[in-house]
């Protein structure tokens, strides 16, 4: 069995790169309208000799207004890929939380190549992205209301309460029938389970 010793330097020089990429996407979290920064004082181990062991070392985290709602756990944990990713930034970055509309268009998209490279992913082509978006309905998790305008399904997230939850999926369950859908199959999101 081979085993590798990691310097304290490279140690230290690997945590301030991931500090900084922590930096990087709080800083383009803080724009999103959903989502808040929050600073905090967090202790260092004493074993890392330095001046942030003594004074503690400040740091921030992101807070979100969204309700995500236990089917979005079993829901995205079935998703690959491109969709998943637009799924997660959707919900995260693009979601009105009060009526679970989002529009897709060139700017969201454009908004959402900056994203995906400030995690080092390629930039995804309109086109692709439009196939992820395809997928994504054809899954039931989304519908469209009108051009460009989408209504991600209230049981995945969105509703700050139990009350406004209910609300939604009923304006939900409208926007199906007016597209001549049957309910008792399009309301559910259509997992991948085999049995």
């Amino acid at each position: 069995m081979k085993t590798s010793s990691v310097s304290n330097k490279q140690l230290t020089e690997s945590g301030v790169n991931s500090r900084i990429g922590h930096r990087s996407f709080l800083e383009h979290t803080a724009k999103a309208p959903n989502t808040k920064t929050r600073k905090m004082i967090r202790r260092v181990d004493k074993a890392n000799q330095s001046v942030f062991a003594l004074l503690g070392l400040q740091d921030y985290t992101a807070r979100t207004k969204v309700a995500v709602h236990p089917e979005f756990v079993a829901y995205a944990f079935h998703l690959y890929g491109l969709s998943r990713k637009l799924f997660l930034y959707i919900i995260f970055y693009e979601l009105n939380n009060d009526t679970c509309r989002f529009v897709i268009d060139n700017e969201m998209m454009r908004r959402f190549a900056v994203f995906c490279r400030l995690f080092g992913e390629e930039d995804e082509t309109d086109k692709t992205i439009l196939q992820a978006v395809r997928s994504l309905v054809r899954k039931n998790t989304m519908h469209a209301v009108e051009q460009n305008e989408y209504m991600l399904n209230p049981l995945i997230a969105g509703g700050s309460n139990e009350s406004k939850r209910r609300k939604l999926i009923d304006v939900y369950c409208k926007l199906l029938e007016s597209k001549g859908l049957d309910t008792a199959v399009h309301f559910y999101p259509r997992y991948q389970v085999t049995l």
